[in-house]
């Protein structure tokens, strides 16, 4: 399934998928993405480390890598590098080919993003969490969102954070947390990504109700109808 979905996703922006066999070699793959000049690696579960030079090395169970389920990758404005997994973050050490795996968070981690002291804010499985000097800690520290699935995480641009969520929006500020659904334009329940914009409005890629921008309180969507060729996003 997941070959079909390259595909079509491939075929919407006008571009060529070239498959590279799992039994391919380091050198044989190393060689495909050279001749074909790919733009875009759509990798397997298992992390694929690209040296600058296009060589590639795999890392799965037999390199220390105990989750073959890869979230994210992401690295911060410290340039350490993290790695989402199914079964939770780890912080990356070490040179591209001889990578280190030192566990975080134990549990299921889709994006990160930093807040205004440099400090990362995950989106899980159980809710928002924020990383601190002692290890990390629910945000808000109350545990009061930690029964959301969180999928994306925006900044506000001053003090709170947008959550999108298997249920909506969350909008969390010092001074609370204000639910955006349906009732309020929301097109679809399910949020998976976010961006906010230069002019404050912010993106909702949704699963089904294709993209809702939100601004001054009032929500306009884009989908099929208009034009986009899913209301699925991601």
């Amino acid at each position: 399934f997941a070959t079909f979905e390259v595909n079509m996703a491939s075929s919407q922006i006008g571009a060529y998928a070239v498959p590279i066999n799992w039994h391919f070699t380091p050198e044989e793959a190393t060689y495909i993405l050279r001749d074909s000049g790919a733009s875009g690696l759509v990798a397997h579960t298992d992390l694929l480390a690209l040296a600058p030079d296009g060589r590639l090395q795999r890392y799965g169970p037999a390199q220390g890598l105990a989750a073959r389920h890869v979230t994210l990758l992401h690295t911060d404005s410290h340039g350490q590098r993290w790695l989402g997994t199914g079964s939770g973050l780890l912080r990356m050490q070490g040179a591209w080919d001889h990578l280190r795996f030192e566990p975080e968070l134990a549990q299921t981690v889709w994006q990160l993003a930093e807040d205004r002291d440099g400090a990362l804010i995950a989106a899980t499985e159980n809710g928002p969490w924020r990383r601190a000097s002692d290890g990390w800690h629910p945000l808000p520290e109350d545990g009061s969102l930690s029964h959301l699935h969180v999928w994306s995480i925006e900044s506000d641009g001053a003090d709170g954070w947008w959550f999108g969520f298997r249920g909506g929006l969350m909008h969390s500020t010092p001074d609370g947390q204000h639910l955006i659904g349906a009732a309020q334009g929301l097109p679809n329940p399910v949020v998976r990504d976010l961006l906010r914009d230069a002019n404050g409005a912010l993106w909702a890629a949704t699963a089904g109700g294709g993209l809702a921008r939100l601004h001054d309180g009032r929500f306009q969507t884009l989908g099929e109808n208009g034009g986009l060729g899913t209301n699925v996003l991601w």
